[in-house]
């Protein structure tokens, strides 16, 4: 079926992408340099890509043996240009795409190379309701046909705050912060004494 009547069926967990490339995160092209050691296993889209469309499709299944109700999710991305990304055929979270999608869209800002390889962290946590047969799917957006590099390198992570208890509480004479407290003295000491220089 051709992209452009994919619609968003692409997303879904049950849509049959067999024939699709198999390949490893991160996936994008690069005609210079840069991007490479950031691609994955088949990820090097450039002969694919370049000068045919803005656009790629990510799908990434993956499962879950415990799902904790209280969970935190975060979504971690590397990317170059935009992207728009579906949990299950829910869209979670996007950067730098038109209001307007289509499959060959192009990203409508530019996210600069430096940019680019740092992650950046999405807090997807109100979807997790959306979890289930899962599926990540990504719509990675370049600049145009014809940018020289593209990169989609998305992580998943999942955070389950522990209930914590205090220690004992104390007065710290050395104040450390970012790092862990040394010596407490407990209550107070006695009343200063003031008296003329």
């Amino acid at each position: 079926m051709p992209l452009e009547e994919l619609g968003l069926t692409w997303t879904q967990p049950n849509f049959d992408d067999r024939r699709w490339i198999d390949a490893r995160t991160g996936v994008g092209l690069e005609r210079s340099r840069g991007y490479e050691s950031l691609f994955g296993k088949n990820g090097n889209l450039t002969r694919a890509m370049y000068g045919i469309n803005a656009s790629v499709y990510v799908r990434l299944p993956f499962s879950l043996t415990d799902l904790n109700a209280s969970a935190k999710w975060t979504l971690r991305m590397k990317f170059d240009d935009g992207f728009v990304t579906y949990l299950n055929g829910h869209q979670v979270a996007q950067a730098n795409a038109p209001r307007n999608l289509r499959f060959n869209s192009g990203a409508v800002a530019d996210n600069p190379d430096p940019s680019a390889i740092l992650f950046k962290d999405f807090d997807i946590s109100q979807h997790a309701n959306h979890l289930g047969n899962n599926v990540l799917a990504i719509h990675g957006l370049n600049g145009g046909s014809a940018s020289s590099d593209l990169l989609i390198l998305p992580e998943l992570h999942s955070f389950t705050p522990q209930e914590t208890t205090l220690g004992t509480v104390g007065y710290l004479p050395e104040p450390t912060p970012g790092e862990l407290n040394g010596a407490s003295y407990q209550g107070f000491l006695r009343k200063p004494c003031l008296s003329r220089c």
